[in-house]
This record gives C-alpha cells, structure tokens and sequence, in this order.
C-alpha cells in the first residue's frame, strides 16, 4: 500500500531537468514535448551554462549531450556525478558507439539513450530513473491531496497526523 500510495504522489508531481544540448532547435523539439508530459525542462546550449544553472537551482536529473562546445560531455558526466552524486544523468547524444556508451556509463551516466529517438522515450527513461530514489542530495517530501510522504524519515502523514504503516 504504502509504494503504491507513493507512486500515486510521485506520477504528480512536476520533474524538473536541466538539459545541456548544444543543438537548440532540437533542445527546444525535446523541451516542448517533454513539457506535455509534465517534466520542466531547463534548456542550456553550453557547458558552462549548464554548470551555472546546476549551481543555481535543484533538478531531478541530467540531460547531457556529448557533443558539445567548449568541453566534451563525457568531462561534464565526471564533474556532474562528483558534484551532485545522487542526481540521475541520462545521456543523450549521437555518438552512440560502444567505447562511447562505456565511457558515458564509466562516469557516471544511469542511462545513455542513442539519437534519434521518440521524446516520449526520455520521458519514461526519466520516471523509470526517479522511480528509484530522491535526486541531487536534497531532502525530497512529495505531497499528493491530504498525504505528505517524508522518503527521507521514512514517514506519511495526512491532516498533519503521523501514519501507522506496516512494511
């Protein structure tokens, strides 16, 4: 009861990503499809951006392109997972050979995910990752109606009152 309830609350709550994608009329193709399915989507074109904003703001999870200016994404997937270590990153790129799809994996990346694809694919890909856990290392409540599920405490409350839940 207590997972489903859970997966009740998780389904509505709003995902926000950061996506760095280099190519902006494809980042902007992914950002407005990903937005239909109720994921927020920060669209960066440069690393650096990218950086900046991770920096700036709380995101469930990584976008990443490897074909980038300035620095390689398989250097961003390093930094990225030794900054934030709990934050899902899924790659996103053309180069999809397998010296790149382990490299990817090597650094850090949860998932690689070879372009072209369908945006509703990445959609799930990212609930199937979130499913699993809280994201960038901060304290992660979700609220659905009257229920408060604490993942960090490991509690639920409704109305303000703690749930007696068995396991």
């Amino acid at each position: 009861v207590t997972l489903h309830l859970l997966a009740l609350c998780y389904n509505q709550t709003m995902i926000k990503i950061l996506m760095i994608e280099d190519d902006v009329e494809l980042g902007q193709l992914l950002q407005n499809a990903l937005e239909k399915e109720q994921i927020e989507t920060l669209l960066t074109c440069t690393p650096l951006e990218g950086l900046v904003a991770l920096q700036n703001e709380n995101f469930d999870a990584l976008v990443l392109d490897l074909s980038l200016p300035q620095i390689d994404g398989l250097e961003i997937c390093r930094i990225v997972r030794e900054t934030f270590p709990s934050l899902a990153i899924i790659i996103s790129s053309a180069r999809s050979d397998m010296n790149d799809k382990e490299m990817g994996f090597a650094r850090g990346a949860d998932d690689f995910l070879p372009k072209p694809y369908d945006p509703r694919e990445l959609a799930f890909r990212l609930r199937a990752i979130l499913r699993r856990g809280t994201t960038n290392g901060t304290h992660h409540e979700a609220t659905c109606q009257t229920f408060c599920i604490d993942e960090e405490r490991h509690t639920v409350t409704r109305a303000d009152r703690e749930l007696r839940l068995t396991m």
